[in-house]
């Protein structure tokens, strides 16, 4: 009799640690410096304009939560500020002079729900390195259409302006 329970609370004790190990497992921490995007399952959510829509998603970020195995598959996306240099060659400025261009830019996922999604449509599941490609291509033809509405006295006088312009513009 007593072999009988002893057996019986060693297989609930087992149960319970597969149990336990299994949703450890499954369950997926993200820090402050990056965002999780859980899809699979249906869910209802509030959107900017205050509608009820129905997604496959959900976003999570500084924490953790459970994935459920099979119905769920969970990707990371990077909102640390990201850099590239920006260069462009034969931009012709307004007066028809051509200009050569090099600047820096800094550039990051915003951290509102809107961009987040709109990141996780385009770059989820590339590299940083993707992404930062995609917005150089963006960044240098913005530049080169900044150039050509100003003189190249107004681009070397009024760098703040220029750099305005150009931000407006991405």
């Amino acid at each position: 009799m007593a072999l009988g329970i002893g057996v019986a609370v060693l297989l609930v004790v087992v149960a319970f640690g597969a149990m336990l190990g299994t949703w450890a497992s499954r369950y997926r921490k993200v820090g402050p410096d990056e965002v999780l995007i859980i899809s699979g399952r249906r869910r209802r959510i509030v959107g900017a304009d205050r509608q009820q829509m129905e997604v496959g998603y959900r976003i999570v970020r500084n924490g953790g939560t459970f994935v459920w195995p099979v119905v769920e598959r969970v990707g990371r996306l990077s909102l640390r500020v990201m850099n590239t240099e920006v260069v462009t060659t034969n931009a012709m400025s307004k007066e028809g002079v051509p200009l050569e261009v090099a600047g820096t830019a800094l550039f990051k996922v915003s951290s509102s729900n809107e961009g987040i999604t709109n990141a996780a449509e385009r770059y989820l599941g590339r590299s940083e390195d993707d992404i930062e490609k995609d917005v150089k291509l963006v960044l240098e033809g913005h530049l080169r259409g900044v150039c050509g509405t100003l003189t190249p006295e107004q681009i070397y006088q009024d760098r703040n302006a220029f750099q305005a312009k150009i931000v407006e513009q991405a």
